[in-house]
Order: structure tokens, then sequence, then C-alpha cells
């Protein structure tokens, strides 16, 4: 019982958080999806402080390098989720009149100024500062890894939660699918949440997952070192 607290709290808590702002009134159906477009904000943002963390705490290579890398990891992202936030606020607007339906920086304001968004970006700040701590930070096995690898760790997870979004996220604000497509969006996003959660305790299926990569693509007539693949899950799973 224990170990699945530790495992899946951080998981609960959220969908719990999300759930009970859809139904006090705190946050709409749309606001949901405005608040995991601001999580790939706010994943960017503490990935930019880990980098900096390896660049100036672990090797020399990583000392010469891990600067631009991070330069070039915020700009390159932040273009990135610009892009897929700007998107979400275009479908938005066909429903709230307070969102132009322009690529507008206000939209942002606008949006922080809603009271579910408020206490749900302080539930991610807290909880991406408490990973930081205690993930990253106080184990500092970070002294091992090399930047220009670990830069690409977000996007897979994006990647992913943004397919995982997109289908309720459309019911939404597009069908008026309502607390249903909400609820069926915080869910998967949950569960998806726990399956990496899962993942960071079971070395087993990291294993599995690795050779079924290398498998495939040396199937395709490509090859990936295993060691590389491996280090590179852990690594996604893990922050």
């Amino acid at each position: 019982m224990i170990h699945f607290v530790r495992t899946y709290l951080d998981v609960i808590w959220q969908c719990l958080l999300y759930v009970l702002l859809l139904f006090s009134g705190w946050a709409s159906p749309p606001d949901i999806v405005v608040i995991y477009a601001i999580e790939t904000i706010v994943i960017g943002i503490f990935h930019a402080f880990r980098m900096l963390i390896l660049t100036y705490g672990s090797t020399p290579d990583n000392r010469k390098n891990g600067l631009g890398m991070t330069l070039f990891f915020l700009v390159h992202y932040n273009m990135f989720t610009f892009i897929q936030t700007g998107f979400f606020f275009v479908f938005l607007a066909m429903s709230d009149e307070r969102i132009s339906s322009g690529f507008d920086f206000q939209n942002f304001i606008t949006v922080l100024k809603i009271e579910g968004v408020q206490l749900a970006l302080l539930v991610m700040l807290l909880s991406q500062a408490i990973r930081l701590y205690f993930n990253f930070i106080r184990k500092a096995d970070y002294r091992n890894m090399e930047v220009r690898t670990y830069m690409f760790v977000p996007y897979l997870r994006i990647l992913v939660q943004q397919f995982v979004a997109i289908i309720p996220g459309l019911f939404i604000l597009f069908l008026d699918g309502g607390f249903a497509a909400a609820i069926l969006l915080i869910l998967l996003r949950s569960l998806l949440d726990g399956f990496l959660a899962r993942m960071r305790g079971d070395v087993a299926f990291i294993n599995k997952s690795a050779d079924y990569l290398v498998k495939r693509s040396n199937a395709q007539g490509k090859t990936l070192d295993r060691s590389q693949v491996q280090k590179f899950l852990e690594l996604v799973v893990k922050y």
C-alpha cells in the first residue's frame, strides 16, 4: 500500500483536483484543455532549469556546451508549444468570447485570470518543484548525464500526452462534449501519467521496451545503441 501511494500519489491528487475544479464550477471543460496546454509550458521551463543544473554541476563537456543547448531548447521547445497552444486558443475562441482567434499573447493573460486555471497552475508549479528537488537535485545522478541527450527528454512525453488529449479536447471545443469529455480527458491523462509512474520502478518493463524499439529499428534497416535507448527511456519516465 505504501509503495502504491508513493508511486501514484502525484497522479491521484492532480486527477482529483481537476475533477474537483470541474464539479465546483471553478473551471469549465474548455478550461481543462487550457490547463493541459499550460502544463506543456511549465514542463519546458522546469526542464530548462534541469539543463542549467546539469550544465554547471557535471562534466566539463556539459559546461562547454550546456548553456548553448539550453538556449536552443528554450527557443525550439517554446516555438513548438507556442504554435500548439495558439491552435488551442484559435479553437477555444469559437466558443469563448474572452479569447481572440489569433496567436495573441493577450490570450495567456486572459486564461491566467481564471480562478481554476490559477489554482491548477499553482499545483503544477508545486509538483514540478518537488520533482526537481527530490528526483533531480537531491539524488544528484545527473552528474553522469550528457546535456545533449537530456535535452530531448520532454519531447516524447509531450507528444504522447498531446495525442492523448486531442480527441476529448476536440469533443469539448467543437462538439460541446461538456463534462463527460472533460472527465475523459482527465482520466486519459491520469492513466498516461500513471503508466509513466509505474515504469519508473519497473526495470523489466523498460528493458522490454528498449528491446522492442531496437528490434523494430533493426527491422527497418536502422541501428540503435541498446544501452542508449534504455538510458533515454529511463530519463523520460524519471523526469
